[in-house]
């Protein structure tokens, strides 16, 4: 399978099964590598279109405000969550399926760790994926927990699944350590709001099948809304 390739806003951007999106969806994702994106294209299936988008600034775009890194070798975030969000969906978006021809009856994001703190992010300050997944997201991040029960979304996705691995609080990090209570308190009120709505764990750490992961939230997704 070889994907249309585009360079937008200076993001590297595939795109996979274009000709079939009319018939069903399309999946936005960010994944950290070429080989991650081909391994994950093997275990969608083809009747859905889906995107990998190739962003080299997580700590910026994907955090909602400011914080101190958590890595001593790792970058500071730098909470262009919002202005990510607002050109994502206004520009790049609109830009990649007009150009690849991509016309699906509703998107889906399936986002990873910080991505996956950034698409929460999105669907209560400024709702545009119908179906959501925060897999492995860091949900941990300061103040986020609070920052959702107090902002219920306008409209909330059609669908919307949560997972962790079951080692991934096994860090010495005291911030990342709380990743799966923050994951629960986040889908307890997710469910409280009416949300369409799972919480998966699965067997590993953080880094582990990712590509699985991801796959596993779509078939999920496809099948719920």
């Amino acid at each position: 399978m070889s994907p249309q390739k585009y360079l937008i806003d200076e993001q590297t951007i595939w795109v996979f099964n274009a000709p079939n999106a009319p018939t069903t969806g399309v999946f936005y994702t960010f994944p950290n590598d070429e080989h991650e994106a081909t391994k994950l294209a093997q275990m969608l299936p083809e009747n859905v279109a889906w995107v990998a988008i190739f962003n080299r600034h997580w700590e910026r775009d994907f955090t909602p405000w400011a914080a101190e890194r958590v890595f001593k070798k790792g970058a500071d975030f730098g909470g262009g969550a919002a202005a990510y969000q607002a050109r994502l969906c206004g520009e790049i978006i609109p830009q990649i399926e007009r150009e690849a021809g991509i016309q699906a009856a509703w998107r889906g994001v399936l986002a990873y760790s910080l991505a996956g703190l950034w698409a929460v992010y999105g669907a209560i300050v400024s709702p545009y994926f119908e179906r959501v997944a925060s897999v492995s997201g860091s949900l941990w991040f300061d103040g986020f927990v609070d920052f959702v029960q107090a902002n219920r979304p306008a409209i909330l996705p059609q669908a919307s699944y949560f997972s962790l691995g079951n080692a991934e609080t096994q860090t010495k990090n005291p911030r990342m350590a709380q990743v799966q209570i923050a994951t629960e308190q986040i889908v307890a009120q997710w469910q409280a709001w009416g949300g369409n709505s799972i919480f998966v764990m699965n067997e590993g750490g953080h880094f582990d099948d990712v590509p699985q992961r991801l796959a596993k939230a779509a078939h999920w997704l496809i099948q719920a809304a």
